[in-house]
């Protein structure tokens, strides 16, 4: 991968197939360019977790007011509030309040209502940041009658470094806690909690997730088979705090109740548990008077006007809700100059080929082939502050199993300039796989458990073979939980020592090692339309990886009709 591209990979779903020819001084971080030649637009991008909330105010006087919701709730807890200063220069708020509880925080928050054309970028207050976020806009004029606002909040994990928006096949982590729940799998653990209540675990999870349980079991005699389960006791805190630290070594998920708990913390530290240190250590953060002073500070209210009535609307509990089958991919457009715009860019979603970017004249291009009801509505912006709606155009072709999209906007900045320019585009999508979606969970969760088998191979049970090769060794307790067939297979194994599984020699290695990836990871880094890497997922009953490969392996459209139909509209 040239240099350029590993820089534009954000999110590793996301990719520009135009590579920079680098320039011949050795480390040099600048590339080198002929007379002639054009300086390639690049693609930066990432997925972003965003939901929505109406506001409605309804029969609204021409009087200095404020008006404010109640508290409305998200993931069960009470944590955002929407207040509306009413003068003459009004002041719509927005409050997040103790969402680092629940281990996340507010990126963004933006606006629309029935008498903008656009989508409104709100002001961030540097308040407090963990406990108490605001962000604020200043009207053009006093809201008067019936009016609706409507909400776009951009939300990131607590600790977005460690704990962020994935991909991923929900079903491997609800698999991986239903072994240690059913004490499915060759469980060789127990941990005992001071009320006598008992958990199961495997060795092979608890040693990849922690350093400590790691150190603990390298240095114990190994345990016969059907020997009695290693006890672990936990007699220091509440049975229900030990079930929360466990689910989050099995799934990178956070469990209700939330993580203002200083038990939870003691374990996280005990155990070295990374990301589960910083979330807790943040949401054990209170609101304090300094901050709320903070806040009143970035209102800037004006204290010489009249004290005025407040209102509640509407006057009772409200919730937002999340889909988790949508997402908002951000996409920057990096070039200079025109010409740097006007040559179509390709942008890989999801290792497949799925969107291209161009520029005629003015007018931006925004096309999506091989759709497959992917692509729900797309934004664009040159600010990040004014973001409008790109209007879809009726390509009048669709073929059997695939479609293509095509969006334009007229641009609103002049691209013969020289410098640097960029536009933005928030595409709303829609997973068409119910389990594989996007979630917040443990950035290292599933890398810590396959380089606990692909690279450490600590306490690996399986060896893996293609023909007469070895190729890596596994976990049965993984192996069994994500796959069906694989758990028929190796409960018929009864030798001593590690189990063996052969994969056909018509199997290339990377396509089966990927297929191991995504039995632990619930990730790919190849693509899906990969045909042996379907045949592996039929014949080991993998359910979702299945299902995403079908969806990929389709016809293509007809290829003259695509290109004829773009001939005519470019």
């Amino acid at each position: 991968m040239s240099k350029d591209s590993a820089a534009a990979n954000i999110h590793p779903g996301i990719k520009v197939s135009t590579p920079l020819r680098e320039a011949s001084l050795p480390g040099s971080d600048f590339y080198e360019y002929g007379p002639e030649e054009i300086k390639p637009a690049k693609i930066l991008g990432e997925s972003m977790m965003m939901i929505t909330y109406c506001w409605e105010l309804e029969s609204v006087e021409r009087e200095y007011k404020t008006i404010s919701s109640r508290m409305i709730s998200f993931q069960g807890q009470k944590v955002f509030r929407l207040g509306l200063k009413n003068r003459d220069k009004p002041t719509l708020i927005f409050l997040g309040i103790n969402l680092n509880t629940i281990g996340l925080r507010i990126r963004e928050v933006g606006f629309c209502t029935k008498d903008l054309h656009c989508r409104q970028k709100m002001t961030h207050n540097n308040v407090d940041g963990h406990s108490l976020q605001l962000f604020t806009f200043d009207l053009n004029a006093m809201v008067v009658g019936n009016h609706t606002f409507t909400f776009s909040i951009w939300l990131e994990g607590g600790a977005p470094v460690c704990y962020s928006y994935q991909l991923s096949d929900r079903l491997s982590k609800q698999e991986l806690w239903n072994a240690t729940s059913n004490n499915q799998h060759l469980v060789d653990v127990e941990f005992v909690c001071k009320d006598n209540k008992k958990f199961s675990a495997h060795k092979a999870i608890l040693a990849a997730r922690s350093p400590v349980f790691l150190t603990k079991f390298k240095n114990e005699p190994l345990q016969p088979k059907n020997a009695p389960l290693k006890q672990i006791t936990i007699d220091d805190v509440d049975s229900s705090t030990v079930e929360q630290f466990i689910y989050f070594l099995y799934t990178g998920e956070i469990k209700i109740p939330m993580l203002d708990n200083e038990d939870l913390l003691k374990l996280a530290f005990r155990y070295q548990l990374t990301t589960l240190i910083e979330l807790c250590q943040i949401g054990v953060h209170e609101i304090d008077v300094m901050q709320m002073a903070s806040f009143v500070s970035n209102l800037e209210l004006d204290q010489t006007e009249l004290p005025s009535t407040v209102s509640i609307s509407p006057n009772r509990d409200t919730h937002v809700t999340y889909n988790k089958l949508e997402s908002t991919l951000r996409v920057i457009w990096i070039f200079e100059g025109r010409k740097s715009a006007e040559k179509p860019l390709a942008i890989d979603y999801q290792n497949e080929n799925l969107f291209s970017l161009h520029l005629k004249e003015r007018m931006v291009h925004f096309i999506c082939v091989n759709n497959r009801k992917f692509v729900d509505k797309v934004l664009y912006s040159t600010n990040y502050t004014n973001w409008f709606k790109m209007n879809p155009k009726n390509t009048k072709q669709k073929w059997e199993k695939s479609e293509m999209l095509f969006f334009v906007a007229k641009a609103d900045i002049n691209f013969e300039k020289l410098c640097e320019q960029s536009i933005v585009f928030d595409i709303k999508m829609l997973s068409t796989i119910p389990n594989y979606c996007y979630e917040m969970a443990d950035k290292s969760w599933g890398i810590q458990l396959w380089e606990a088998a692909y690279l450490q191979t600590w306490f690996t049970d399986v060896t893996i073979f293609i023909g007469p090769k070895k190729i890596m060794e596994a976990h049965q307790v993984i192996l069994s939980a994500r796959s069906p067939e694989m758990c028929t297979l190796l409960d018929n194994l009864k030798q001593e020592g590690k189990a063996t599984i052969v994969f056909p020699k018509i199997y290339d290695q990377l396509v089966v090692e990927n297929f191991l990836y995504f039995l632990y990871t619930g990730s790919s880094k190849l693509t899906f339309k990969n045909k042996q890497l379907l045949q592996l997922a039929v014949d080991y009953k993998v359910e979702t990886l299945t299902k995403v490969c079908q969806l990929a392996i389709i016809d293509p459209p007809d290829v003259d009709e695509v290109t004829n139909f773009l001939l005519a509209n470019f």
